[in-house]
């Protein structure tokens, strides 16, 4: 198993720092991602690198649909930029699932949602799997929470999260301690697998 990571400065975007981790994709992977991480050049680098993605989008992207699927999913085009899509030119297909929570009580009840994906084939990838798949993502979100969030031990002398106080000793501290998590994950996911349980 391997893991990757990318530390991030305040005037760095979350998706541009992403594409530094495409050179870690390998064939074999599907890459969710949260609505604000969809872009062509980010979504292009993902399929160049041979692995196949799920992304979140609001409403806003223009995604026309030319052919509808059996699943109900439709297929359409990304473009780099307006003028491509004006012209219809050099567009990337995809298939956009459009789906809404049936739960009332939870947040977006009866929300029109979108997923876009690079994985085509609806009887091979029905919509109804990748709704339920990108829904899993929320469990590595709380997972990397766990992380960003939790270990926060303040003191009054000094704000900071981490106890460094060099650039190269937080890039050291952030690296322990994503080790450390990796491995006591790693130990309850085997320690499931053994009893054929679910890791949550």
């Amino acid at each position: 198993v391997e893991s990757a990571f990318a530390l991030r400065s305040q005037t760095q975007g979350e998706a541009t720092i992403a594409r530094r981790l495409v050179k870690h994709l390998t064939p074999e992977m599907l890459v969710l991602l949260d609505a604000g991480f969809f872009g062509y050049c980010l979504l292009k680098s993902i399929m160049g690198a041979g692995a196949q993605f799920l992304v979140n989008v609001s409403q806003t992207p223009l995604l026309q649909p030319f052919e509808t699927l059996s699943d109900g999913s439709h297929l359409s085009r990304i473009y780099a930029s307006t003028k491509d899509r004006e012209k219809g030119r050099n567009g990337t297909v995809v298939r956009v699932i459009k789906y809404q929570l049936d739960d009332p009580p939870r947040p977006g009840h009866g929300k029109t949602r979108r997923l876009v994906t690079s994985l085509l084939d609806a009887t091979a990838h029905p919509a109804q799997t990748l709704i339920l798949l990108y829904h899993q993502r929320w469990e590595h979100e709380l997972m990397n929470d766990e992380q960003k969030t939790h270990q926060d031990p303040r003191r009054p002398h000094k704000p900071t999260h981490l106890r460094s106080e060099t650039p190269a000793g937080i890039v050291q501290e952030l690296l322990g301690l994503s080790l450390a998590h990796f491995v006591i994950r790693k130990t309850m996911f085997d320690a499931a697998a053994q009893h054929d349980i679910d890791p949550d």
